[in-house]
């Protein structure tokens, strides 16, 4: 949920419980179709912040109402957020030709792990030059080598 707020306070410009024009922003009950008053956020995007794609806008104003659901049942979990907003990201401001040539971003997971008892493996010994080449394989198939 806070999350969601925060988002909504970035595609704003308002704070959450500020006051503007004599009137406390709360910033659920202003948008949340949940929320009293649902005013609609994507109209309400900070001028401030420049330009943005018409579907960027709309796909981030989604993400942020959906994050500040009433029931957290309907709220999405963190992955699907990084995924949306790496999704809005990628729309929003296209690869230039010299970006295409280098990662931006590279996460792996762990080839081990630990438990109270100790290791868990995963694999008996951390392969790092299979890990490496699994790599290689994913870049050249991108196109990003």
């Amino acid at each position: 949920f806070s999350l969601g707020v925060v988002l909504a306070e970035l595609f704003t410009g308002l704070l959450q419980n500020e006051e503007v024009d004599g009137e406390m922003i709360d910033l659920f009950d202003r948008y949340s179709e949940d929320g009293s008053k649902k005013f609609d956020l994507v109209s309400a995007a900070d001028e401030s912040a420049g330009q943005w794609d018409a579907d960027a806008k709309k796909s981030f104003a989604d993400l942020a109402l959906q994050c500040i659901a009433l029931h957290p049942e309907r709220r999405p979990r963190i992955g699907g957020i990084v995924e949306c907003l790496g999704n809005i990201a990628s729309r929003a401001r296209p690869w230039t030709v010299g970006e295409r040539n280098r990662i931006t971003v590279l996460t792996s997971a762990p080839l081990v792990y630990f438990d109270e008892s100790g290791t868990h493996p995963i694999t008996m010994l951390p392969d790092v030059s299979q890990e490496r080449e699994s790599l290689m394989r994913c870049i050249k198939e991108s196109n990003r080598d």
